[in-house]
């Protein structure tokens, strides 16, 4: 006698995994709405290599190329679009790099043949000096050996993609998503966001104004005798030097004095008083020197953190900007 043979029923596995990443797709896109509509953006995880992917495209030759160097100061104070806007055909990168001095970005720029354009320089006084010498070497580094790592940089370029739209997978996302899963409600949104070309944007509506302020006065700061304002100024000027080579070129070097305000303004005062530090760099540099202080359209801000410009500000500060390196001769129209 022959036993049947039971045949089982064929599984609709189209259907169900259709199904599955229709679900998924909607419980994605519903979090998305529900993070956005709290106020979360999109941000770049900033890293040596997004640095280095911008530092790629200064190397164009062109005079019209403006890198942009330095630190958060001018990260926070800088219109990318605006910058366009007022100095047609010049094309701004950024290149500042937070808590870091531009040192070694700049002897970089130097030492690159293919860069013949305008290093415009964020550069408070101790900026120039020796011990902040290798502060941004690291991005330098990432970006020499950016061929010898294309499964970073590939990486480095998909994550900017998705960073830069989804704001649930963005540093203010997961951490959205940290504080309701441990304390059961959502922190603010974070003040700066960062966009796909490393320019930011800062609300400090948004921060502990307070408490960042506290941080930026260090109390009494003795004043700095002649004598090491002179060892200072030596110091600066041998370290500045690296510049020359892009002057010798063609190209511009431009070191901005970022404003500051307040007690802070106090302190740098204190430490290196302009009218015997700036303004006798400024004379003995071959570079073109601007302090915010001698232009008051440039002046004329507050630092909600006493260090920083809001960037609500930054097209304001970005068109007189452009309009002082029209004056000194560094941009042409």
């Amino acid at each position: 006698m022959t036993v049947p043979t039971r045949t089982a029923p064929k599984q609709p596995w189209t259907r169900i995994w259709v199904t599955t990443l229709v679900l998924v797709l909607g419980c994605g896109v519903a979090l998305e709405l529900f993070v956005r509509a709290r106020g979360y953006e999109p941000s770049l995880k900033d890293d040596e290599w997004s640095w280095a992917w911008q530092r790629s495209r200064v190397s164009d030759g062109s005079p019209k190329t403006v890198a942009i160097l330095g630190g958060s100061r001018i990260l926070l104070a800088f219109d990318a679009d605006e910058f366009r806007r007022a100095a047609p055909g010049y094309e701004p990168v950024m290149l500042a790099v937070n808590g870091r001095h531009a040192l070694a970005a700049l002897r970089d720029l130097a030492a690159d043949p293919d860069f013949r354009g305008i290093a415009l320089v964020d550069m408070a006084e101790r900026s120039f000096l020796a011990e902040h010498a290798d502060s941004q070497q690291p991005e330098v580094d990432a970006y020499h050996r950016r061929w010898r790592a294309p499964g970073a940089m590939a990486e480095r370029w998909l994550s900017t993609k998705v960073q830069t739209h989804v704001a649930i997978v963005s540093a203010a996302g997961v951490r959205a998503l940290e504080g309701l899963v441990r304390n059961g409600d959502w922190p603010k949104p974070r003040y700066v966001v960062t966009h796909a070309d490393r320019t930011r944007y800062a609300d400090f509506r948004l921060a502990s104004v307070e408490k960042m302020r506290r941080a930026e006065i260090v109390g009494p700061v003795a004043k700095t005798s002649d004598a090491e304002l002179a060892a200072r100024m030596e110091e600066a000027l041998r370290e500045e030097a690296s510049g020359d080579a892009i002057r010798e070129r063609g190209g511009r070097v431009v070191y901005l004095r970022m404003p500051t305000c307040g007690a802070r303004w106090l302190v740098d005062e204190d430490q290196y008083p302009k009218a015997k530090w700036w303004d006798v760099f400024s004379t003995r540099t071959r570079a073109t020197a601007l302090h915010f202080k001698d232009y008051p359209t440039l002046s004329d801000y507050e630092c909600p953190d006493l260090s920083h410009l809001d960037s609500k500000d930054a097209a304001r500060f970005t068109r007189s900007l452009v309009e002082v390196l029209v004056a000194r001769g560094v941009i042409s129209r």
